[in-house]
């Protein structure tokens, strides 16, 4: 396989919005318009472009992280804090549906069909929808027409965006309110009923139409909202109604309709009782991954709407949510997680969690040092052709290290000094892969691996860095696993232009007491490529003969490669280095064993 030095990275925007990082960004494909990147920067929400436009609508805690979900031309919004919205693709609106909340007053009319006791609600209709509309208003008081009418008043007009109002009423001398009327308009604030029980629907005015709950994660299965969001000690998973027949976790039917905007109060369910928080969503298959954080659920709803949630039995959950991503069937939801009291990435495929960084296990634990409060952008992870890449502070708070993982050839790269606080993949028609990522310091929205002048570097007002790359391998053990491998000679073949540099590095060995490893990396050899071509590198050991910077360099088992491209050879369009193999030629001996 090959390995190839990525290319440098762009800014979208010419101008930074200003020295804080963006708090989560998403590819958002309406219908058949050019899609938008849409990114949260301080308390607004942008559509990303060569000068960011602010959308209106609405506001947010400033540093709070924001999480998307698209669903049916719409993009849900939530951060944690705020109310849930959604933006249309011209501005930001309220999600879920409110309720009137002043009741309607009757006065007996002239002759008419009406003798008893009615009492009248009415509800709000949103968008020309009957299935968006909120809950019923309180009811009036009992009205006792004697063959007379009823004159029904004070039905109030709402928001911008109702477009008609609901009627409903009671049977004489019965407490259930069936539909009525519709008022197809925002204004008209009486009604003249006239109208036998008979004529009335048995449709009933919805009591619970909840509004969405502000929360910190969302998902859309089946047409179904999920929404997540800890509080003290209770982690709660809340789901919308898709039938108004459906039960609610408890098993009782609520009176309401079926939307992915309306939450009945009673639809959720709570997960785990070890008190720690949900630390993100993800869908596999039919069902809902919930992530805590040394816990991980599968929650599954069946056509009544009662949810099922287990516990996959796994010791390990997610302690970082932006590093929640899902690579596909073959390949399961990646997550950072803990391994004791260490990061670790792990995979998810509905079962068991498989280590994924155990490969480089030293470096990364190493290097990853940005989790925590004391830390203001926490790691984040995407997709990137294939690969699983996670951006991470490992050093100070803003030095940022990229570790990116191939999924195929199972093989880690590194990259220094870029600084992502959230990844936004381009996954739509015409695309061709490529991905975008907020920054971490600035309000900038950057192309990754596309421009051929180094990376962005924000401390140096603008100007590009040299582009650089580690690459390591896993444990160079090569059959015969039952004896002492003498390496001789490392081949590396790869290719390159004037100006780039090279570097292997004993990573690990077997010192000569069999106790121990090497506490760092040690320089084997440093090549400078001179011209354009292909090379093979190759570098002696002990077992050759060879000369040695280290008595255990023969012993050498786990190597890294550090590759180094100057900006100004960079600029030659194409011209990247790539390493097409490592292979490690070795004596194979039977080893001593003393008693």
């Amino acid at each position: 396989g090959i390995w190839a030095l990525r290319r440098g990275t762009n800014r979208v925007n010419t101008t930074t919005l200003g020295a804080d990082a963006v708090r989560g960004g998403i590819r958002f494909y309406r219908g058949g318009a050019s899609p938008e990147t849409i990114a949260k920067w301080s308390t607004g929400m942008y559509r990303w472009g060569t000068t960011p436009a602010l959308l209106a609508g609405a506001s947010y805690t400033a540093a709070a992280e924001a999480h998307f979900a698209a669903y049916n031309e719409l993009l849900y919004i939530v951060d944690g804090t705020d109310a849930v919205t959604k933006y249309d693709g011209t501005s930001l609106l309220a999600v879920g549906f409110a309720t009137a909340t002043t009741a309607p007053t009757t006065a007996v009319g002239g002759a008419g069909a009406l003798t008893g006791v009615y009492k009248y609600k009415y509800t709000f209709i949103y968008g020309s929808d009957t299935t968006r509309e909120g809950s019923a208003s309180a009811a009036s008081t009992g009205s006792t027409p004697a063959a007379q009418s009823i004159d029904v008043s004070g039905i109030l007009a709402g928001g911008s965006t109702v477009t008609a109002r609901k009627i409903y009423r009671t049977k004489s001398g019965g407490s259930l309110y069936y539909f009525l009327a519709t008022i197809s308009d925002n204004t008209t604030t009486t009604y003249a009923d006239n109208n036998a029980d008979s004529v009335l629907s048995s449709v009933q005015a919805p009591t619970d139409n909840g509004v969405p709950p502000a929360a910190q994660f969302i998902k859309i299965l089946n047409a179904r909202m999920f929404l997540a969001k800890t509080s003290g000690n209770t982690a709660r998973l809340w789901m919308s109604a898709v039938a108004s027949t459906e039960r609610n976790p408890v098993g009782t039917l609520s009176v309401h309709g079926a939307n992915i905007e309306i939450v009945p109060s009673t639809n959720y369910v709570d997960i785990g009782d070890d008190n720690s928080p949900i630390t993100g969503l993800e869908v596999w298959g039919d069902s809902i991954v919930v992530f805590k954080e040394n816990e991980i659920f599968l929650v599954r709803v069946d056509d009544s709407g009662i949810p099922s949630v287990w516990n996959t039995g796994n010791a390990v959950g997610c302690i970082a949510p932006r590093t929640i991503v899902n690579m596909g069937l073959e390949d399961g939801i990646f997550f950072l997680g803990r391994s004791e009291t260490t990061p670790s990435v792990y995979a998810f495929a509905g079962g068991r969690v498989t280590p994924v960084s155990d490969a480089v296990e030293r470096t990364f634990r190493t290097n990853i040092v940005g989790i925590g409060s004391s830390y203001s952008v926490q790691p984040s992870a995407g997709r990137y052709r294939g690969t699983y890449i996670m951006s991470y502070v490992y050093t100070g708070t803003v030095t940022f290290e990229c570790a990116q993982f191939d999924t195929r050839l199972r093989r880690w790269a590194f990259h220094r000094d870029i600084a992502p606080s959230c990844w936004i993949p381009l996954t739509g028609p015409g695309d061709t892969g490529e991905m975008k990522f907020g920054h971490a310091v600035h309000g900038f929205i950057i192309l990754w691996d596309t421009a051929y002048a180094g990376d962005y570097d924000p401390g140096a007002a603008g100007n590009p860095t040299d582009p650089n790359m580690l690459v390591e391998t896993g444990w160079m053990d090569y059959g015969s696993p039952q004896k002492v491998k003498r390496p001789k000679t490392i081949y590396i073949l790869c290719e390159g232009q004037t100006g780039a540099t090279i570097t292997v590095e004993r990573l690990y060995d077997w010192e000569t007491s069999g106790l121990t490893t090497s506490a760092a990396a040690v320089a084997m050899t440093v090549n400078t490529f001179t011209g354009r071509g292909a090379y093979m590198l190759r570098v002696e050991c002990e077992g050759a003969g060879g000369a040695s910077d280290d008595a255990e360099q023969g012993y050498v088992m786990k190597i890294k490669v550090t590759i180094a491209v100057a900006i100004t050879a960079e600029l030659v369009a194409q011209k990247n280095v790539k390493i097409h193999g490592i292979w490690l030629d070795f004596h194979a001996e039977q080893p001593t064993i003393h008693a």
